[in-house]
């Protein structure tokens, strides 16, 4: 091959030569021979090429082929993916031994815990003799601070009185300055055009005032006749009530007579056993129930039971047992356990049941059925509760339920937005239903939780609601939560719900609100209202022995109902009771318009009394002028000694101001202390109660110390082991980077000489470079003059499952026009080529190259072999991921 380059005659003129570092550390970098070999092949002598080619080449370089190549690169992943897969070993063994040394850690703490325990155990006497001694030192000085506060508040009495004596006489010498001012002011006016005009102007306004003081006398005795039969009305109407009452009480007596005979009835007509029909009730909660912690059993609900027992809700006495109760209700709620969650993770969350997810409604318009079985699931879900806590179950019926369906009826008439409670209509609801108007926790209680079209749907809503009132109500002062928990001991309770669609305060859409109404069986005044609980029947044959003694029983009961009922005050009959409400309206209304007219007649008389003055001053004012002087000095006199007198009892206010607030400030500050001494005797018995409850727990801590010591034992011998076995991964690591490094630089060599054996002969000079010259010689006959046309891109590194290029590609030596793409045309300056060295444009690309080289090949460092740095290195496992993505982009 060389002889035949050498005979070629336009060879020595055209020829370019590359050349590639036989040791190819960087895959890009391509070198240009250290001796001037330019020298001897570009000759226009016609010298003897096979001399020539000899003395610079001594073997034609071994081909690469395309499959040696692609088996470099095999070899080069799967030595990559072995890397990987070692790096999540080791960064596993990291996560476990930082887990150890975390538990480690844990039990260290609790040891050390324990130790600070047994250290006030051993001095428990000491502690306690030294703080019982403080608590006898800072209870006496309870009496003294008592009497200091007793002696304050005579004083703080003692300065008031005086400082309101002082008030007394401040306002009536205002009054006497004001009085005087006034006379002054009087006469002044009177002397400024001599009163002719302004007593002219009093006569016509004091007629006018009283042309309109007649008309109101007028308008007010004819109010007074339309109040007079008002109230004659009102006395018709309670006669009438009275007797409506007394004919619904004897109704009522009927009813329950007739209720009466029928029982015994009943029970003369009840064998020993029969076939007899019993209610039952289908559960339809699915596996829903809501959960009490005991913090609530034993902390929330006494606490709660004591704001029941307080008064009605929203009392001023309910409202001052709240507050006192509040933080300690919340905290042991326990709501971010057993509250409201949104999103699934809370102890009380609804669980769906499938087969109601395709049952569609109408929120606003639910069936009877549907209603029902709501009422059904949250009476089932809140028997639950009251179960847990020990309370009488509450059920639903039929009267309930009407109850319930007119007031959403009565809300939706009047447009009402949720969360909205109407008591007029809840009353007017309960009236019609045989209740009492109104309830001491208001009947109602409703929730916003969203918009329902399926059973489900509702059925959640109404599961929301429950546990956000039981849980979650100190916003409205429990008042949701005690009607839901009542429990007088003497009523039977009652339960009726349903919902209707209206406008939401929290959502730009209409939202679906339940409604809940609680009914204590106290509140029932009619008959008429149903206690049978809304149930399915099944027909069994009993033993009526229990029903004989239930008959005899409730027969019992008819005839003291019956009794307490022929012994009833009519007066009581809510329908009296409204009747005598609205007469004393009526009567308090005729007796205010009364006052006013006597008032108004009053006004009038002294208006018309002045008129008659105003009258005879403007007679006589011409007669009066010298008067009137005289009236001024005198005037001017008695204002100025007002005036003295008023800035002496000022000054008598403002010291006895100054003598109550220094009294008051003196009392607050004997208080203060007070409680300051209580307080420290509060904490001091707590200590004492502390040091003894760690007393008591002493063999408890020795024990815990004992099990902890032997834990930690165990996880040390454990972190040990883990620390040997993340040192020997490690190097395992070491080994297979050094691996995937050295099977990607021979991949990348073979690479490059595939390339260069594209288009061109490749020889190795002794020296080790490997020379490439074209396979075909130019065919010019002469050397072009100035620079050469050649190939650039020899160095570039493919991308990772790339193509092998085709085609020749030629070491770039700079000059103009050097920087041509893949198989493009560049020049050469033949002078740089033969001193061996390359034009700076040149090296600037082979650096270039070196350079991107250096951030994606992999490095490898030598590391410490002391353990502690090994484990810090491998905290920093994200070094491993952002190495991988280096690889990927290869």
């Amino acid at each position: 091959m060389t002889k035949k380059i050498a005979k070629t005659a336009g060879f020595a003129a055209a020829t370019t030569l590359a050349v590639l570092g036989q040791q190819a550390v960087e895959a890009s970098e391509v070198v240009v021979p250290a001796e001037p070999v330019a020298d001897q092949v570009l000759t226009t002598e016609a010298t003897d090429a096979t001399t020539t080619t000899d003395s610079t080449s001594s073997e034609t370089a071994s081909p690469v082929t395309e499959e040696e190549v692609i088996a470099a690169e095999d070899v080069y992943k799967a030595a990559e993916a072995e890397q990987v897969a070692q790096e999540e070993v080791v960064a596993t063994a990291t996560a476990e031994m930082d887990s150890t040394q975390a538990q480690l850690d844990q039990i260290d703490s609790e040891i050390a815990a324990i130790d600070s325990a047994q250290t006030i155990i051993e001095n428990a006497p000491q502690i306690i003799e030294q703080t019982e001694s403080k608590i006898a030192s800072e209870e006496a000085t309870i009496t003294p601070a008592e009497t200091a506060i007793a002696t304050a508040e005579s004083l703080v009495a003692t300065e008031a009185t005086d400082l309101a004596t002082a008030k007394v006489g401040e306002v009536a010498a205002n009054q006497v300055v004001a009085d005087a001012e006034k006379a002054l002011a009087d006469v002044k006016a009177d002397l400024a055009e001599v009163g002719l005009e302004s007593a002219q102007t009093a006569v016509d306004n004091l007629k006018t005032t009283e042309a309109k003081q007649i008309q109101q006398v007028s308008s007010l005795e004819n109010a007074v006749k339309v109040n007079e039969t008002a109230v004659t009305n009102a006395e018709k109407a309670l006669t009438s009530a009275q007797t409506t009452a007394k004919q619904d009480l004897d109704k009522e007596i009927s009813q329950v007579n007739a209720k009466l005979s029928a029982k015994k009835t009943e029970l003369a007509n009840t064998p020993a056993t029969t076939t007899t029909t019993t209610n039952t009730v289908k559960s339809v909660v699915g596996s829903n129930k809501i959960t009490l912690p005991s913090s609530y059993i034993n902390t929330a609900y006494p606490a709660l039971k004591q704001i029941e027992n307080a008064g009605y809700t929203g009392s001023p006495a309910f409202t001052s047992v709240v507050n006192q109760n509040k933080s300690k209700i919340v905290v042991a709620s326990q709501q971010g356990t057993y509250g409201i969650q949104w999103g699934g993770s809370g102890v009380n969350t609804y669980q769906s049941i499938a087969a109601d997810k395709t049952r569609t409604i109408d929120p606003a318009n639910l069936t009877k059925e549907v209603q029902n079985e709501i009422a059904q699931f949250t009476a089932e879900i809140l028997n639950g509760v009251r179960t847990q806590l020990g309370l009488a179950s509450v059920a639903v019926t039929s009267s309930a339920q009407d109850f319930a369906k007119r007031v959403a009826s009565a809300y939706n008439s009047k447009g009402l937005s949720t969360l909205i409670h109407d008591f007029t209509a809840i009353g007017s609801a309960a009236t019609a239903s045989g209740l009492k108007t109104s309830d001491n926790r208001g009947y109602e209680s409703l929730g916003d939780f969203g918009h329902a079209t399926t059973v489900d749907q509702l059925k959640g809503l109404f599961y929301n609601s429950l546990v956000y009132m039981l849980f979650n109500d100190e916003g409205s002062n429990f008042g949701h939560t005690i009607s839901l928990l009542q429990n007088s001991g003497n009523d039977t309770y009652y339960l009726g719900a349903t919902s209707r669609v209206a406008s939401s305060q929290f959502r730009s859409t209409k939202a679906t609100q339940t409604q809940i109404y609680m009914i204590p069986s106290s509140n029932i005044v009619s008959s008429n209202f149903s206690q049978t609980p809304i149930t399915g029947t099944t027909s069994t044959t009993v033993d009526n022995t229990n029903a004989i003694n239930k008959l005899k029983a409730e027969i019992k009961t008819l005839e003291t109902k019956l009794s307490n009922l022929r012994s009833t005050n009519l007066a009581s009959a809510p329908i009296v009771v409204a009747a005598n409400q609205t007469l004393r309206t009526a009567k308090n209304r005729l007796q205010t318009t009364k006052d006013n007219l006597a008032t108004a007649k009053a006004t009038l008389e002294q208006t018309q009394y002045q008129l008659t003055v105003a009258q005879k001053n403007l007679a006589s004012l011409t007669a009066q002028n010298q008067q009137l002087l005289t009236k001024q000095g005198q005037a001017q006199t008695a204002l100025a000694k007002a005036l003295v007198a008023q800035k002496a009892e000022v000054a008598k206010v403002a010291q006895a101001k100054e003598d109550y607030k220094k009294a008051v400030e003196a009392e607050t500050a004997a208080k203060d202390k007070l409680v300051e001494i209580h307080g420290r005797i509060a904490g001091l018995k707590e200590k004492i109660a502390e040091t003894e409850k760690l007393v008591a727990n002493a063999t408890t801590l020795i024990a815990d110390k004992e099990r902890l010591e032997t834990q930690k034992s165990i996880l040390a011998g454990l972190l040990l082991k883990q620390k040997a076995d993340l040192v020997e991964q490690y190097d395992i690591l070491k080994d297979k980077t050094a691996l995937t490094v050295e099977a990607k630089e021979e991949y990348l060599r073979l690479l490059n000489l595939y390339r260069l054996a594209t288009g061109n002969n490749v020889f190795q000079l002794p020296d080790g470079t490997i020379v490439a010259v074209p396979a075909v010689a130019p065919t010019a006959d002469a050397l072009p003059e100035g620079e050469l046309p050649i190939l650039t891109n020899l160095g570039n590194t493919p991308t990772e499952g790339s193509n092998i290029p085709q085609g020749s590609g030629v070491a770039a030596a700079g000059g103009a026009g050097a920087a041509g793409t893949n198989g493009s045309a560049g020049t050469v300056n033949l002078t740089s080529l033969s001193a061996g060295v390359a034009p700076a444009q040149g090296t600037s690309q082979s650096n270039s190259a070196k350079s991107e080289s250096e951030k994606t090949l992999p490095k490898t460092s030598s590391v410490n072999s002391d353990i502690m740095a090994v484990v810090g290195m491998m905290s920093m496992g994200l070094t491993f991921g952002l190495a991988k993505k280096k690889r990927d982009e290869i």
